[in-house]
């Protein structure tokens, strides 16, 4: 296909001409394999200094072989620059992409969605030494139908974030920056980190001489946590849904064939889960369903000896195995891994202690003793001054 008849069908995707045409250094512009389009939208355009933004696409990346064998998928990749930035520095920007996709080009670097490209450095995006390629607005959108050419965005990352981009997949790493309220095309933007973070743990004291009940606990948890969401984050605290029928929670033991916790049964009737403690969501009995039906399911796949990565870390608490249906999920956090309650503890362990169940590095435990224990500590860390609220809206460890 033409880069004349790609220029003309990314016009018409952009709903304007390009504002330059930029080939890799060194090469003649309407001689080279690929160029790139750059689109840049001003304040001429009608939108203030702050809503610019900038398109940069690659033009004859389709018909390369970094799209794969014949007959597979062709792409072209769109870079979307956010903010107010001179025409030289897109310039410089456009070149250098310009100069990456004329390497691809050449070499065996697959671009797909999901991939993941170090050792690329772009103007703009300073200490961001990597990019990850996913589908442009999250689904397949194509620029062409005959022949079908899909477009790809790609996102500048810093070191620190490819091991946990790459873990996460594309779709779940987005739906992480979204939460976090960064901008993955801010190129003035922080480092994320994705890693679950836990604060000092300020368990709910008992009165003197009168133990407190883990339902107890439970309650007066929760009526903490709503009072510091109401006063400090009211969007949340709105969100926050209803407790769960007695027929749902029962049903819920039933497909589960266990008995669930006291607590935690309370705190399902104050509230049936999607309410954000944290780096973790506590999940609604839907989700919980969900989850643990997912990781039945590939239990059943899980590869001979995987329990053996675990040996050693149940110190008589845990069952040594990779993953047990026993262990019912509750909460989960951006990158896909579990807290779960553990219904079928080793001989040493507590019935409804609370594990740790990592994607890659799979259970351990966490020193809570049940739900009411995880949950007192949360409330504790909240009013404890561990948490604030950034710009967006979120709730983010200070």
């Amino acid at each position: 296909m033409s880069l004349e008849r790609v220029r003309a069908d990314f016009s018409k995707w952009a709903g304007m001409e390009p504002t330059m045409e930029i080939a890799a250094s060194g090469r003649v512009r309407g001689r080279a394999r690929v160029e790139v389009l750059l689109f840049h939208v001003t304040e001429q355009d009608g939108v203030s200094k702050d809503e610019e933004f900038a398109y940069l696409a690659t033009n004859g990346l389709s018909d390369t072989p970094s799209m794969g064998e014949p007959g597979e998928q062709r792409a072209e990749l769109v870079l979307l620059v956010d903010g107010h930035r001179t025409r030289a520095d897109l310039k410089k920007l456009a070149t250098a992409i310009a100069d990456l996709a004329d390497g691809w080009a050449s070499d065996t670097t697959k671009l797909a969605h999901g991939a993941i490209i170090e050792g690329t450095r772009l103007p703009l995006f300073e200490g961001m030494d990597a990019v990850f390629v996913s589908n442009w607005g999250g689904t397949k959108t194509h620029l062409s139908v005959d022949p079908e050419i899909l477009l790809l965005s790609i996102y500048p990352l810093f070191d620190s974030e490819v091991a946990d981009v790459r873990r996460l997949g594309p779709d779940k790493a987005r739906g992480a920056f979204e939460k976090k309220g960064v901008d993955p095309n801010d190129p003035d933007r922080d480092p994320v980190v994705f890693a679950k973070i836990r604060g000092a743990r300020q368990p709910v004291e008992a009165k003197p001489g009168k133990p407190v009940g883990s339902v107890t606990v439970v309650r007066k948890s929760w009526k903490d946590i709503e009072i510091w969401y109401e006063q400090n984050v009211p969007t949340m605290f709105q969100r926050m849904r209803p407790g769960a029928p007695a027929s749902a929670i029962e049903s819920f033991s039933k497909r589960i064939k266990g008995e669930l916790p006291r607590d935690y049964i309370e705190s399902l009737k104050r509230h049936d889960g999607e309410v954000d403690l944290g780096e973790w969501t506590y999940l609604s009995i839907e989700n919980a369903l969900s989850n643990w039906t997912r990781k039945q399911g590939l239990r059943r796949k899980t590869q001979p000896g995987s329990d053996d990565r675990v040996k050693g870390r149940g110190d008589g608490k845990m069952q040594e195995v990779w993953w047990h249906s026993g262990w019912i999920p509750f909460a989960e956090d951006s990158g896909g891994n579990l807290l779960c309650l553990d219904l079928a503890p080793d001989d040493g362990g507590t019935f409804g202690q609370v594990l740790d169940v990592d994607i890659e590095d799979g259970p351990s435990l966490t020193g809570d003793e049940s739900f009411a224990d995880w949950l007192a500590a949360f409330c504790g860390e909240l009013q404890g001054g561990a948490y604030e609220v950034d710009r967006s809206g979120w709730l983010v460890t200070r």
